[in-house]
C-alpha cells in the first residue's frame, strides 16, 4: 500500500518554536541584570493588595495606570516563594503569549504560512530576546495588543455580540495598562473596513 502523506500539525509548528524561545529566555537570564524598571515593578508588587489598591484609587501611586501587572505579579511572587529565578518567568509567559495571539491573528490574514512566518521572525528578534524577559508592564502590554489585534479581526468576520465584548475588554484593559494602547485603540476606530467609525464609536459610549 502507498505510504499516506503526513501533514504537519500546524499548532505544533507554531508552539516548538516558542517553547525553544522561552527555554533560551530563561537560560539566558542570568545574564542580563536587573534594570530599574523592574526593580520598581517588584518593589510595587511586593506590597500588600489593599497598598497597590488604594495607591491607583486615591491617587497617590507614582504610575497613574491600572495595577493590573502589580497584581499578576503579587500573585506570581507569593506563588513561587519570592523565588529569584523565577521571578522573569511571568513577563516571559506574557510575551509568549502575545507572539501566539498576534499568530493567530496572521493566519487569519495570510494563512498558516503568515503565521509561522510571525513566529520564526519573533524567535530571531533581537529586540525581542532582550526584553520580552524583563518583569515590566509592557509584557503585558505586548499580550494585550496580541489579545486586541487577534480580537478586532475575529469580530470583522462576526460582529456578534460576544466578539464585541471581547474586543471591548482587551481594548480597555490595554488602555489602563500603557499610554501608547490609545493610539493602537484609535487606529483600529478608524481603520474598520467594514463598519462605520463613528457607528463604533457609538458602541464604545453606550457600553
Amino acid at each position: 500500500m502507498p505510504a499516506r502523506e503526513r501533514k504537519p500539525n500546524e499548532l505544533a509548528q507554531q508552539v516548538m518554536p516558542l517553547l525553544l524561545l522561552g527555554t533560551g529566555l530563561m537560560a539566558s537570564n542570568r545574564y542580563f541584570t536587573i534594570l530599574d524598571n523592574e526593580a520598581l515593578a517588584l518593589e510595587s508588587a511586593a506590597r500588600p493588595i489593599r497598598t497597590i489598591s488604594s495607591g491607583f484609587w486615591t491617587g497617590s501611586a507614582p504610575r497613574a495606570f491600572f495595577p493590573l501587572y502589580d497584581f499578576l505579579l503579587h500573585f506570581w511572587l507569593r506563588l513561587t516563594g519570592g523565588n529569584f529565578e523565577l521571578f522573569r518567568f511571568l513577563p516571559t509567559l506574557l510575551f509568549l503569549g502575545g507572539i501566539y495571539l498576534l499568530a493567530r491573528a496572521a493566519r487569519r490574514w495570510g494563512g498558516p504560512v503568515s503565521a509561522l512566518t510571525l513566529v520564526w521572525l519573533s524567535v530571531f528578534w533581537p529586540f525581542g530576546f532582550h526584553h520580552g524577559r524583563l518583569a515590566t508592564r509592557y509584557t503585558l502590554a505586548f499580550f494585550l495588543v496580541g489579545a486586541l489585534t487577534l480580537a478586532y479581526l475575529r469580530y470583522l468576520e462576526n460582529q456578534s455580540w460576544g466578539r464585541w465584548a471581547a474586543l471591548f475588554v482587551s481594548g480597555t484593559l490595554l488602555l489602563l495598562t500603557q499610554l501608547f494602547g490609545l493610539a493602537i485603540v484609535a487606529f483600529l476606530v478608524f481603520e474598520m473596513p467594514r463598519m462605520d467609525g463613528l457607528t463604533f464609536l457609538n458602541k464604545v459610549m453606550t457600553t
